[in-house]
């Protein structure tokens, strides 16, 4: 998942390798699309971005997708940047290399930074500056902002722990004391059998740790 609004972690942008089995059989090869998430109300939906204005975009080896999302108050860019490096067709998998410069906790070229003084009024909750719009006056909730802004990524629970051995590209079977990881449909990677089953317990249970409930309230969607 990747982020893009500092002020909401649940909207970030997706991932997806679709491959040309199941129910995506129709398709002519595999590729990569790109999904957002975004809240409306109380509700979080997806919009398949990279098939907006009638254009099917899919991403395959050699192409990339580029999204800017907002200039710092240095004149900096924040941008997302995934690019499709190399396609394995026969373990359905795919590399890709993925760069972001988003930072929540950077001006935006239309505020200023302004530095918090010591007020009867205001909890600083240890944040020092916060940004706002220029000519107004910092108010509780701009703290407030800011504190979550700077404590976006450290609040985050998600941790990834690879413990793949190798990956069986050519159908041989995996060494000996390991197995097949089939973690989805294709997936050959070589891993000791208890990784096999944590990972399988985790996808079944993976339903009981979404952190926003209303996620995908709807249909997917086409367009921006």
């Amino acid at each position: 998942m990747l982020p893009y609004d500092r002020d909401d972690p649940g909207n970030v942008y997706t991932v997806e390798y679709r491959t040309p089995v199941g129910n995506d059989a129709a398709i002519k090869q595999g590729a990569v699309v790109v999904h957002k998430v975004h809240r409306i109300g109380q509700s979080y939906y997806s919009t398949l971005i990279t098939h907006e204005h009638g254009e099917f975009d899919e991403l395959t080896a050699g192409t990339e997708w580029l999204r800017f999302l907002n200039t710092n108050i240095d004149g900096g860019f924040q941008y997302i940047r995934v690019k499709v490096e190399q396609v394995h067709g026969k373990s359905h998998s795919v590399d890709l290399k993925i760069a972001t410069t988003f930072r929540p906790d950077i001006c935006h070229d239309k505020e200023v930074r302004i530095t918090l003084q010591a007020s009867l009024s205001l909890i600083s909750h240890g944040v020092r500056s916060v940004c706002i719009e220029r000519n107004r006056t910092t108010t509780q909730g701009d703290v407030d902002r800011q504190f979550l802004r700077q404590a976006f990524f450290n609040m985050s629970a998600d941790e990834v722990k690879e413990s793949i051995l190798s990956t069986d590209e050519n159908g041989d079977g995996c060494d000996v004391g390991y197995v097949h990881r089939n973690a989805f449909q294709g997936d050959k990677a070589c891993v000791s059998e208890d990784e096999r089953a944590s990972i399988h317990k985790e996808n079944a249970e993976s339903h009981l740790f979404l952190r926003n409930n209303a996620f995908f309230n709807g249909a997917d969607s086409v367009g921006t």
